[in-house]
């Protein structure tokens, strides 16, 4: 059975779903993005004044990038947006619950020879399968943002995973200027993911004991690797609640004390300091550039 990916349909107008819709819609493919909240997808597009924040060049002019942001096609009908999708990914919240739910839909919706992949940061397909009778089309599919400059793509599915499926999908990351990052064997975490959690795990555990201050951390991540934010710059752009639910999913995978995020880190949640999704600072150091609030708010 061949497999080949024309038309694009991504659940969820959130930053991640955008920017995946977005990128996909510059390289010529046909792309819906559906979600319940018909004014997601502006406040994402929004957010999007990334390609300063870099010191690498984008792999597409934000020109480009802009000009199908404003052709980007939305649905506010799941039927509708799936009829004729031949890869669909959910970009949903980072909740087994939720993807479970947009997995079984997707199932029912979509044609036989549809690929079904999540975006999830760190959920391995093979949890979502329950949901679904394709299970030798599902796979995992997880971009990095922002995906004009950070062009690395976890590609991996389940032991049930079709090899036609993941070669199909390798091309299509490969057709998007990316790097598709094969993982032979279902891991948590992925590829990337997994190095940055451990990175990720070692600072929070730093900070949240007080021994360090989060922007000695960051200033030294920079110089040494000569990068334009830090490990706490990076989680402010990603999101201080989706920091704490990706932790959370580790700490239900190991049941370990150790793996359980600090509470000084949900306590931020609590208090509403979520990262550059409320609001942006800017923290300077010569040469560089970090956004910040999440810590910049403590």
């Amino acid at each position: 059975m061949g497999y080949r990916v024309r038309n694009v349909c991504v659940i969820g107008a959130g930053t991640m779903g955008t920017q995946i819709a977005v990128h996909a819609l510059s390289f010529g493919y046909k792309v819906t993005i559906f979600d319940v909240d018909n004014t997601k997808l502006e406040k994402s597009l929004q957010k999007a004044g990334f390609a300063g924040s870099s010191s690498r060049a984008p792999i597409i002019s934000p020109e480009r990038w802009m000009n199908a942001a404003k052709s980007l096609k939305t649905s506010l009908s799941l039927k509708e947006a799936l009829k004729d999708a031949d890869l669909v990914m959910e970009a949903g919240p980072e909740d087994i619950a939720v993807k479970r739910d947009l997995f079984k839909q997707m199932d029912e919706l979509t044609s036989d020879n549809s690929i079904l992949a999540t975006t999830s940061s760190s959920i391995p397909v093979s949890r979502l399968l329950p949901c679904t009778k394709k299970d030798k089309q599902c796979l995992n599919l997880h971009f990095y943002p922002p995906i004009i400059v950070t062009n690395m793509v976890d590609v991996m599915g389940s032991p049930a995973t079709r090899a036609e499926v993941m070669d199909a999908a390798v091309k299509w990351v490969i057709s998007l200027g990316c790097v598709p990052l094969k993982v032979k064997k279902e891991l948590l975490g992925f590829c990337y993911n997994r190095i940055w959690r451990a990175i990720k795990k070692e600072v929070l555990f730093m900070w949240a004991e007080n021994f360090v201050d989060y922007r000695e951390i960051d200033r030294a991540w920079m110089i040494a690797n000569g990068t334009p934010m830090g490990p706490f710059g990076l989680m402010d752009a990603i999101g201080l609640d989706v920091v704490y639910d990706i932790e959370m999913i580790y700490y239900r995978d190991s049941n370990k004390p150790e793996d359980f995020p600090p509470p000084r880190l949900e306590q931020k949640i609590k208090q509403g300091e979520l990262g550059v999704k409320k609001s942006a600072r800017i923290l300077y150091l010569p040469g560089s550039r970090i956004q910040q609030s999440g810590f910049l708010q403590s």
